[in-house]
């Protein structure tokens, strides 16, 4: 495929995946400006404050987004290698452990997947990636990192993926502004 192919391709699954995911995108804001103790609409608000009638906002959300974020924090997230069938071993399954243990210590990847689960429990909407990037620029060494997405909405997964950890996902795309 050229590269006009592929960029016609990206912006056909982007536009797919735009729409699948609008009205959760929607909700998703929505949460987070009741968050941040945007709770009233701009309409009401108007109209009560027109009348000199309060506009009490008693947050108590964030103390809810504490709660899930700090019972995460306390199980101390990371991946686990269990051997899964007869054709595996529970001393592959610890070599496996050792060098996985490795990467997320390297990258803290603990506080990689805090954030995530705090961004999912403020709007629903949580994600981190698993990448590898070299690891100067004399070398074709490469070292594999998890780095945490910042933004929730820029990431856009294959709509047909039903899964929640959406590991039957075909495609992912991460979109952010890139400098010229």
């Amino acid at each position: 495929m050229n590269d006009e192919g592929i960029l016609d391709l990206a912006r056909t699954r982007l536009a797919e995946a735009v729409t699948a995911d609008e009205e959760n995108r929607i909700e998703a804001l929505c949460d987070l400006e009741h968050l941040a103790g945007i709770q009233w609409d701009e309409g009401v608000k108007e109209a009560r404050e027109a009348e000199n009638r309060p506009c009490l906002t008693i947050n108590r959300l964030p103390q809810f987004v504490r709660q899930v974020t700090g019972d995460i924090r306390k199980l101390n997230p990371a991946i686990r290698v269990i051997p899964s069938d007869a054709a595996a071993s529970k001393e592959l399954a610890d070599i496996y452990a050792g060098i996985i243990r490795g990467v997320e210590y390297e990258c803290k990847a603990s506080s990689v997947y805090e954030g995530a689960a705090e961004s999912a429990a403020q709007c629903g909407i949580g994600n981190f990636r698993v990448l590898t990037e070299y690891e100067n620029d004399e070398t074709f060494n490469q070292v594999i990192k998890v780095a945490r997405i910042h933004n929730p909405f820029a990431v856009y997964w294959d709509p047909s993926a039903k899964e929640s950890t959406r590991e039957d996902a075909d495609w992912c795309m991460i979109v952010e502004q890139m400098k010229g």
